[in-house]
């Protein structure tokens, strides 16, 4: 039993850091062949799928402001209640908050003078209070105050990671994370007020090898009043779930075809191999309730030999009937106030993003 757990353990390390490396070069801004996707001076095609240019019309274009010391590397972007930005960067150890026209408006984490136990940081979300409540990978959850002459408050987390959180009411807060190695739960309802997390809930899907799921332990979230939609990132089953856990929706995802890993986690040494494994199935990176009955999913699939990927983006309504969909498509960032927020394929960083809005008609 230990040769077994140290097995998955190293297979596990080795998968981890391929899948890190693929998402760090995917948000790169890739162009041309690689990425399937080509820039013109005035509109973006992309190959096969619906084009972009029959779908959106850019409207503006937004670099988020990097002063001396301020690199955008490996962001996670939240839209604030102003419209602006709250950017989680795990590779900078840094928070920082924009405002709706990338000016850099505040900086927390590595290189400041306030660093806050902030270290790798997934997302950042505003409370109701408007505080500004950040999750770890792993360690505490970290809560700024808006007075800066109030000191930060930390939560400690028993959870193996913590990836995202989602605000329900004043107290409550649903982190989406794993809890143990294997994985049995990636929802956790924290309360603010007693600082500590309560229930924990919504399983990785069943069919699959439960050290698959450990390895991609990700859950997408997005909320919505006392509602989470919840999806494991290797799967194309959308839930909606209440604050305390009960499922309350299944939606099918429209992705066709739609792949999963089968079998058990496979003993892979070589980097060829676990590429190879990674690009037969594919990975929902991200969500958004964008009005009651509409979502839009994000998705991707690596693809050839080295570390390139198609990305596909689609909106669907809570019966899982399709809008539209385009596959392969730009990194989409955020979506504010009808606008949608792509990375810029031409951008050789992540901080420079298209901005566009969906052309009205058939």
């Amino acid at each position: 039993m230990i040769l077994l757990r140290s097995r998955f353990a190293r297979v596990l390390r080795i998968l981890i850091v391929r899948l890190s490396a693929l998402v760090l070069f995917s948000t790169m801004g890739c162009t041309g062949e690689e990425s399937g996707t080509t820039v013109t001076e005035d509109r973006i095609s992309v190959v096969g799928g619906q084009p972009f240019e029959s779908l959106f019309t850019i409207v503006d274009t937004l670099t988020l402001e990097e002063p001396p010391g301020i690199v955008t590397v490996l962001p996670r972007v939240t839209v604030d209640r102003d419209g602006g930005f709250l950017l989680a960067d795990e590779q900078e150890h840094q928070v920082r908050i924009y405002s709706p026209e990338g000016r850099l408006r505040q900086t927390y984490g590595a290189g400041t003078p306030r660093p806050d136990s902030i270290r790798l940081p997934q997302r950042a979300i505003r409370l109701p209070n408007e505080h500004l409540l950040i999750v770890n990978i792993v360690g505490p959850v970290t809560i700024i105050p808006t007075d800066s002459a109030l000191p930060s408050r930390f939560l400690p987390l028993s959870l193996r990671t913590a990836r995202n959180a989602v605000t329900i009411n004043d107290r409550t807060v649903i982190l989406a994370g794993s809890d143990s190695n294997p994985v049995s739960a990636t929802l956790f309802r924290l309360d603010l007020e007693a600082g500590r997390v309560g229930d924990h809930f919504f399983p990785p899907p069943e069919h699959l090898d439960r050290w698959v799921t450990t390895t991609f332990s990700s859950v997408l979230v997005a909320g919505r009043g006392s509602r989470v939609a919840a999806v494991h990132m290797l799967s194309d089953t959308l839930m909606i779930v209440d604050e305390s856990g009960r499922t309350t929706a299944r939606i099918p995802i429209p992705i066709d075809p739609f792949r999963v890993p089968g079998g058990p986690l496979p003993n892979l040494e070589s980097s060829a191999a676990q590429h190879a494994w990674i690009t037969r199935f594919t990975m929902i990176t991200d969500l958004f309730w964008v009005a009651d009955d509409q979502f839009v999913v994000q998705w991707v699939k690596p693809v050839g030999t080295g570390l390139a990927s198609d990305w596909g983006v689609l909106q669907m309504d809570t019966t899982g009937a399709l809008v539209w969909a385009m596959a392969p498509s730009p990194t989409l960032v955020a979506i504010a106030d009808g606008k949608y927020y792509f990375r810029d394929p031409a951008g050789m960083r992540p901080n420079r993003w298209l901005v566009a809005t969906r052309k009205v008609g058939p």
